[in-house]
């Protein structure tokens, strides 16, 4: 799945580093925008937006959290989308 990922969205070298395509990158600051105009901080939108792109462009790649008893959770963020308009939430351990 991640070489699948990989070849799909190859890496960009702009002269400082490889970097992700820009659809890639415009929906990640889409989303993490619309958690922090939720009331999220920056920390918790950016850790959403991430568990977000990871699962919609099939990485292969999962984020886990550890929830208060100790044990590991995936963090999943999903969309929905009316009218043409994005909405964007998670049920995930704090």
């Amino acid at each position: 799945m991640a070489n699948t990922f990989k070849a799909t969205y190859p890496t960009v070298n702009l002269g400082y580093g490889p970097d992700f395509p820009d659809e890639l990158l415009n929906k990640y600051g889409e989303v993490n925008i619309a958690f922090q105009a939720q009331g999220f901080s920056i920390f918790l939108s950016e850790e959403k937006a991430m568990s977000y792109i990871l699962d919609k462009y099939n990485t292969g790649i999962a984020l886990l959290k550890q929830d208060i008893n100790g044990n590991f959770k995936r963090l999943i963020t999903n969309e929905n989308l009316s009218n043409g308009n994005a909405t964007y939430f998670t049920n995930n351990c704090q």
